[in-house]
Formats: C-alpha cells, sequence, structure tokens
C-alpha cells in the first residue's frame, strides 16, 4: 500500500519534539487520535491504514520512535503519556476518540486522566492493561529487531531504566460507557481470554470486537475491516 498524502507536525512537549501526521484536516466530527505500539512509529500507521481513513485523524510517534526526539531522561510512564496530551492540546481538540494499539494503549490509558478534552470513545488494540515491567531481556530482543523498528537505543535504554509495572485499569473508569477492545484469534493474539473476562467484569458496558483470522497485527492483517470497526464505533458515540 502506497503512502498516503498527509500534513506532518512538530509539537513541543517541554523541549521533547513529537512528530505527529494529520489525515483529512477538513472533515468535520470527531477527530481521532491513534497511538501505535511500543515499538512503532506514525508512519506505520501511514503505511497500513493512511489511505482508508475517513475521519479527521491524528497518528503521533511516541518520544523516541520515529521522528521524535530521544531525550536523555524522561521514560517514566507519565513522560510517555504526555506526549499524547501535547499532541491533543496543539490541535486545540474538545472532544477527541483515542485508539492505542498493544503498549500504546496502555500507555494511551495513563493519558486520559491528563487530556484536556472529552474522550468519547477509547479503544484498546489487543493488549492487557498493564504496563509491563521493562527489563534487559526485552531490549536485547528488540534490539534484535531494530532493522525493522523505529526506535531509538537511547529509548530501549530510557524505557528499562524507568519502567516500573502500572496496572492501569482505574485509568479507564471515566470512559467506561465508551470503551471497546479490538482483538484476534485467540492463540495469536496479546489480550487473552481471562483479560477480556476482567474487561468484561469491571466496564460491563464495553464492547469485545474480535477480527477472525487476525494477529495481534491486526492493523496490517485486515486494515479495511479494522478501519471499518474502528470508525463506526467512533460513529455510534458521537
Amino acid at each position: 500500500m502506497s503512502i498516503v498524502e498527509y500534513i506532518e507536525h512538530f509539537i513541543d512537549n517541554n523541549g521533547v519534539k513529537i512528530h505527529a501526521i494529520e489525515f483529512n484536516p477538513s472533515v468535520d466530527g470527531i477527530p481521532l487520535v491513534m497511538v501505535p505500539g511500543m515499538g512503532n512509529a506514525a508512519e506505520e500507521i501511514a503505511e497500513t491504514v493512511g489511505e482508508l481513513l475517513t475521519r479527521h485523524t491524528i497518528a503521533l510517534s511516541l518520544r523516541g520512535r520515529g521522528k521524535s526526539d530521544s531525550p536523555v531522561e524522561g521514560w517514566r510512564l507519565e513522560d510517555q503519556a504526555s506526549d499524547i496530551v501535547a499532541v491533543v492540546k496543539h490541535f486545540g481538540f474538545l472532544q477527541i476518540a483515542l485508539f492505542g494499539h498493544s503498549t500504546g494503549g496502555s500507555i494511551a490509558a495513563r493519558a486520559l486522566p491528563m487530556i484536556p478534552a472529552e474522550v468519547v470513545a477509547y479503544i484498546i488494540g489487543d493488549f492487557p492493561l498493564k504496563y509491563p515491567p521493562y527489563g534487559e531481556k526485552w531490549r536485547q530482543r528488540v534490539k534484535e529487531q531494530m532493522a525493522f523498528l523505529p526506535i531509538t537505543d537511547v529509548a530501549l535504554k530510557g524505557i528499562v531504566r524507568d519502567a516500573e509495572y502500572t496496572d492501569v485499569f482505574d485509568y479507564l473508569k471515566a470512559v467506561s460507557s465508551n470503551l471497546m477492545a479490538i482483538t484476534g484469534d485467540p492463540e495469536k493474539s496479546l489480550l487473552k481470554p481471562d483479560d477480556i473476562a476482567r474487561l468484561e467484569q469491571m466496564f460491563p458496558l464495553i464492547k469485545i470486537e474480535r477480527l477472525d483470522g487476525c494477529s495481534h497485527e491486526f492493523l496490517s492483517d485486515a486494515p479495511v475491516r479494522s478501519v471499518e470497526v474502528i470508525e463506526r464505533f467512533i460513529t455510534h458515540r458521537s
């Protein structure tokens, strides 16, 4: 899939430059903010689903990913979540829909109480609601994939140094009636049946959308279906 035309923004977050890609800026309605996974960047969203998006959409690269800055310090969960807050503030949105893929969903959840906009839809992209205590084995495993992943070694070292296990369930209470989780086939996904059962117990109104035949990487496995599911959920919450 070719890369769609878009507008690039570089947004200051207390001295850290955050790269964001804006799609369909003239489209009215609730804008969608998309947060990629832990080792991913906005360009990958552009390449995978950019041509399919019909909403006003912002895809961002968290610090240390893609074209965003890699500061020496500032790699706590809260620091990464503040990148999302800075992007929302930059555009001056009053209402948004928020999607986070993989660990990006946990980082987005941590951002919820800090976001100066009403979050009318929150979409979890196949990941249990936790921020893992990333360690050296994880860093080495990612380094082996560095040729394919747009994350810097500075980011990897900082994430490992500052990582603390965090359960982010409580942050979702403010959006408990506007939640959806997307997952794929159980054996290929990171959101396991026990995780889904916990979500349904804590948030009875949550919608679980299983994309049959898909893995954890459902955006690339089934881009058309993924965008349809995300945008339809937002439309029903608008």
